[in-house]
């Protein structure tokens, strides 16, 4: 059976749509990583904030005792 002008068509979209398909799936892992990196630099920065704040309460604990003397 030749092939006809619309099974090229056919397999063509279908190559395409496979194609489209890779690209949609590697863009969505990509964003993804992307997700998890905002994630983890959010995380670390929330440790930072944690550690200052805990130093700087530390702090006025000192100067309040050192004021009471």
């Amino acid at each position: 059976m030749p092939n006809t002008p619309l099974q090229y068509i056919s397999a063509a979209c279908f190559i395409k749509q496979l194609i489209v398909g890779k690209m949609m799936e590697k863009q969505f892992v990509d964003l993804l990583s992307e997700l998890k990196l905002q994630k983890n630099v959010g995380q670390e920065h929330m440790r930072h904030m944690n550690i200052t704040f805990g130093e700087a309460k530390r702090a006025v604990c000192q100067y309040q005792k050192e004021a009471e003397k």
